[in-house]
């Protein structure tokens, strides 16, 4: 029963900073709202739908997959990725959104191997990294910069 609460409360809270950020890309040019726009209205979509489920869940009385949170859990789920999220913050106002774009991907990469298979860092693995990383931050070359020809952050030092 709590998790269900906790998840009305959640979805609720989600709903409304969405809908703040989103009355905040009103100023934002044309060219740039549309993306960060449609990321907003997903997740007030995303927000309402765990409402939905879990007033059906009370209403049917039931609870499944309510786990508590572990400090492991917390750990690797929610505080080494916001951490994460930060430093690719700091990243992107020192050198910009490709060199942050990058870091991001490769960091992302090594973290997820290793949560997911308990994969360690040596060369070969290293270097498939290295070559997600350039393959998804080139592709998000062309397709914001080439093809739809939108402004991306510059850092302060690149």
């Amino acid at each position: 029963m709590e998790t269900i609460k906790t998840n009305i409360i959640f979805g609720i809270v989600i709903i409304i900073f969405a809908g703040a950020f989103y009355l905040q890309t009103g100023d934002f040019p044309t060219e740039s709202r549309l993306l960060p726009r449609l990321v907003l209205i997903g997740l007030m979509v995303t927000g309402g739908l765990m409402i939905i489920d879990a007033v059906v869940k009370l209403k049917k009385g039931t609870e499944e997959g309510g786990s508590k949170m572990t400090k492991k859990g917390f750990i690797y789920q929610i505080l080494l990725p916001g951490l994460l999220m930060l430093g690719a913050y700091l990243v992107l106002r020192l050198f910009g959104f490709f060199v942050a774009s990058f870091v991001l991907v490769i960091v992302l990469f090594f973290y997820q191997t290793y949560q997911s298979y308990g994969t360690k860092i040596n060369i070969r693995h290293f270097a498939k990294g290295v070559m997600v990383a350039t393959v998804i931050t080139g592709l998000m070359y062309i397709v914001f910069s080439v093809l739809l020809g939108l402004p991306t952050p510059d850092g302060e030092i690149l």
